[in-house]
């Protein structure tokens, strides 16, 4: 994230408010880069090793930023660990381009490992659901739980179309003000404010 600490703090305190969160102390997250199976992988950690761990894989496209509001809500109760995914975020991307879903469960096998979690709260959204759901059905001995959100068991072509276009739509565009009209076309309910502010 190119922000300097201050107005980081202070785009999750304005969003925080837009998104009706009230919280006492806007705390950061610490950065951090781990080697896994040869990939270089990114995540931020909200702190407070002493709580059960909850490990958060964001959606296609995304990065781990996307859970910045979620991770501190729970701070106070879990240790929020939010992964870039390879080629996302300030991971490293695949120098083979192989972004299938058996490499991307040993990305988070091996992440996991490398920080020693077991028991851990799993939670993806979209890409990181379908992620979260594979390392689920291969290790679920080391689970306490699994949070799916905007997945299921099975790919549907139409929705994972749509958004294929999307971000491919979004790939060519140069401005910010045009990404921010392409996401609130792909999605109307979304506010232009919030869009602004990620």
């Amino acid at each position: 994230m190119s922000l300097s600490p201050e107005e980081y703090r202070e785009h999750l305190a304005t969003t925080a408010v837009r998104a009706g969160f009230s919280f006492g102390e806007v705390a950061l997250p610490q950065s951090h880069d781990v080697q896994a199976g040869g990939m270089r992988l990114h995540y931020l950690d909200w702190g407070n090793k002493h709580l059960p761990p909850m490990v958060f894989l964001h959606g296609g496209a995304l990065n781990a930023h996307t859970w910045d509001l979620v991770c501190l809500a729970l701070r106070d109760t879990y240790r929020c660990i939010a992964l870039d995914q390879r080629g996302h975020g300030d991971s490293d991307w695949s120098p083979d381009a192989d972004y299938s879903m058996s490499a991307q469960l040993a990305d988070t096998k091996g992440f996991v490992d490398k920080l020693g979690l077991d028991r851990f709260i799993l939670v993806g959204m979209s890409l990181g659901a379908i992620n979260s759901l594979a390392f689920a059905i291969a290790h679920p001995e080391r689970l306490n739980a699994l949070v799916i959100i905007d997945a299921g068991p099975e790919i549907r072509r139409p929705g994972s179309s749509r958004i294929r276009d999307f971000v491919n739509g979004v790939a060519d565009t140069v401005t910010i003000e045009g990404i921010i009209e392409k996401a609130l076309q792909f999605n109307p309910r979304r506010d232009r404010p919030s869009c602004a502010a990620a």
